[in-house]
């Protein structure tokens, strides 16, 4: 348990907030078990936050918990790595999400694309909202997010395609299970992502087939934990500032870059729900939107920025037309 908490915490060694949780602090948790392993130098690195022991050993800092079901891609074990966690595994026994692909990206100790545990345990519209998929970074068809009631648990490692090196993460996640409450088999959903490193750049491919041979109306959503977003004239980028050292720039291949921000109706979008830690305030929802279709494929590019840039200054991913 201490070792994946190890894995799994970000530069500034919270867990992601993944299902129902409030932020969990890996340092305290891994604090308790230091004594029992006195030779886990990563124990007491993490315990310590950098002050004693050792960073995990490996070839990359990155891992892949294949029985849970998540991908850690980091760039390093310094302060101001670069992190993103995929969730690509099953429901789990307790504490459901509907959830499947999504991922929370962070710079340092800034989340620029948030997971936000789901809010209080309560019969809130919020909190109704916070464990749906129309609060987290999945697919929604015709308006629909994913909803699935199995499976609770795996029983052999999941096959995630995954990769890693110096350089360059790869994983893969597949959901093909029902979107609405009636669980309809509307479409597959292929999510793909690769962390190049040195350019410090996210590409998230996601490939989406008609499952029932009918056209479709697609949107990726993506949950930012800041109400100041700019769109460029055509659609295809979106500088998010959220007042701190870290930006985060977003450019799409295809379809339209749209933003919700505190909306209630006709349905919420647009809310950071919290647990106990965080209050429910106003955040950003992005949607890119695709043209009705059968079969898409959608590439986003995800790359932090330090400083306030403009969208002009910044260039463009080259097959970005």
């Amino acid at each position: 348990m201490a070792d994946a908490i190890v894995a799994m915490t970000t530069p500034s060694f919270v867990q992601p907030r993944f299902n129902d949780t409030f932020t969990m602090h890996g340092d305290s948790m891994v604090r308790r078990v230091v004594p029992l392993f006195p030779a886990r130098q990563d124990f007491a690195w993490l315990a310590s936050r950098r002050k004693s022991g050792l960073p995990p050993s490996g070839e990359t800092a990155s891992r892949l918990l294949p029985w849970s079901g998540f991908a850690a891609m980091r760039s390093d074990w310094g302060p101001d790595a670069t992190y993103l966690c995929f969730d690509f595994g099953p429901l789990g026994e307790g504490h459901w999400h509907q959830d499947k692909l999504s991922f929370t990206l962070w710079k340092g100790g800034e989340e620029l694309v948030f997971d936000d545990g789901g809010g209080q345990y309560d019969v809130s519209d919020e909190r109704r909202y916070g464990v749906s998929g129309y609060d987290h970074n999945v697919l929604l068809v015709d308006g629909h997010a994913q909803h699935r009631r199995q499976p609770r648990r795996v029983t052999s490692p999941i096959d995630a395609e995954w990769s890693t090196t110096a350089d360059r993460d790869r994983v893969v996640g597949v959901y093909d299970q029902g979107f609405g409450r009636d669980e309809r088999r509307l479409a597959t959903h292929r999510r793909e992502i690769v962390f190049e490193k040195k350019a410090d750049l996210f590409t998230v491919t996601d490939e989406l087939k008609s499952a029932d041979g009918c056209e479709h109306d697609y949107a990726l959503l993506f949950q930012l934990d800041t109400t100041n977003t700019t769109v460029s004239a055509d659609g295809r980028r979106l500088l998010a500032r959220y007042g701190r050292r870290w930006d985060l720039v977003i450019d799409v291949s295809d379809g339209k870059l749209e933003t919700a921000v505190a909306r209630r109706k006709p349905s919420l979008a647009g809310w950071f729900v919290g647990r106990n830690d965080t209050s429910v305030h106003p955040a950003t929802t992005v949607f890119v939107r695709v043209s009705r279709g059968r079969d898409r494929a959608v590439v986003t590019r995800l790359r932090p920025v330090e400083g306030k840039i403009s969208l002009g200054r910044f260039p463009k991913a080259k097959d970005n037309k």
